[in-house]
């Protein structure tokens, strides 16, 4: 596949899922992490939000295997490690950094409804 092209799941190479082809997708589909809209795919993480948090601060929910985290997004900070090292959680906040300010936009874009 091309560089950042995308494929039937609205996933692209870079790992950045198209919010409004996952949402359309059902609940049960490969862009879903029990009912939260995964937004984001890198290495072995999943990162998703639930659609019941819209009351909450803007955060993702970063699954792997039977490990979820919480991460806030203003500021980047860990609200709970979800049984992640402290390697794992260095190493996913350092994917939520790289990728916060899209991360808001997915959020901002998902809740406005």
């Amino acid at each position: 596949m091309e560089q950042g092209a995308d494929d039937a799941t609205g996933s692209s190479a870079w790992g950045v899922v198209d919010l409004h082809a996952t949402i359309s997708s059902t609940i049960y589909g490969s862009d879903f992490i029990y009912g939260m809209p995964t937004v984001l795919r890198e290495g072995p993480y999943n990162v998703a939000f639930f659609a019941g948090d819209r009351g909450e601060p803007r955060h993702v929910h970063v699954r792997r295997d039977r490990n979820e985290a919480k991460i806030w997004l203003d500021p980047i900070e860990v609200a709970n490690d979800g049984g992640f090292s402290r390697t794992e959680i260095s190493r996913i906040t350092r994917i939520i950094e790289a990728h916060a300010e899209m991360l808001k936009e997915k959020w901002d874009d998902y809740f406005a409804n």
